[in-house]
């Protein structure tokens, strides 16, 4: 029984060590695709943050009515203010999207090979 036992395990374990050397090639990422890999998080994780700083000044720009200190002139002024810096935020926003898409491409080609 014992035998049985040990030439299963023996055939199970060289029948299995193909399929690990396998992966390991496939498993092995070039510095290229690192890089690549570490712009990709890098402009996403900008892109989030603009957008978001995006979202919080089209949120100020609407509350800015409803506060009551401000005169009419400086409410005015702070509006366009605020509505430019909404506009480049969203350019910058914009900018980095395609950045990311183009990475995105990239990284799916080079995984590809």
């Amino acid at each position: 029984m014992k035998t049985r036992l040990h030439i299963l395990v023996c055939i199970t374990a060289l029948s299995v060590l193909p399929l690990l050397a396998g992966d390991s090639e496939s498993k092995s990422v070039t510095v290229e695709q690192r890089l690549r890999e570490t712009d990709l998080s890098l402009a996403i994780r900008q892109y989030e943050r603009v957008k978001m700083e995006a979202f919080e000044t089209r949120l100020k720009l609407d509350l800015l009515d409803t506060d009551e200190e401000m005169t009419e002139n400086v409410r005015k002024k702070r509006a366009e203010l605020l509505a430019k810096r909404h506009d480049i935020l969203q350019q910058r926003a914009d900018e980095l999207r395609s950045v990311a898409l183009k990475l995105g491409e990239g990284t799916t080609i080079a995984k590809a090979r």
